[in-house]
């Protein structure tokens, strides 16, 4: 993943006066029986749900869902790590097809050139 190698040399390629701000928070959920659930969080219990764009745009997005803020290349490599581990972790205990669980990384990035 060169991500952060490209956000760091876009930096150093602008002016001194101004720089690249950037926020990578990961998100992961999981979708089985009709029923989503957001893994990074520490309460189970935590209702996630799908909603329609409220400016009827057509976009669909997740609320409630536990951001992890993201900072180096490594804390991305490890929670790739973790995701790879869930799904056959997931076909042991519950004895079910992977083909019924559902999962979804997300990797959204907010970037700002500041003065």
């Amino acid at each position: 993943m060169r991500l952060f190698c490209s956000l760091q040399c876009m930096n150093a390629s602008v002016s001194p006066l101004t720089s690249l701000q950037y926020k990578m928070e990961a998100k992961f959920l999981e979708i089985y029986n009709e029923t989503i659930r957001d893994l990074l969080s520490s309460n189970s219990k935590q209702s996630v749900d799908i909603k329609i764009d409220p400016n009827h745009q057509g976009e669909v997005y997740v609320t409630n869902v536990t951001p992890f803020v993201v900072t180096s290349q490594e804390q991305v490599q490890y929670i790739r790590v973790i995701c790879s581990l869930v799904q056959p972790l997931y076909m042991y205990i519950f004895c079910e097809p992977i083909t019924r669980f559902f999962f979804f990384f997300f990797l959204p990035i907010t970037c700002a050139w500041v003065a």
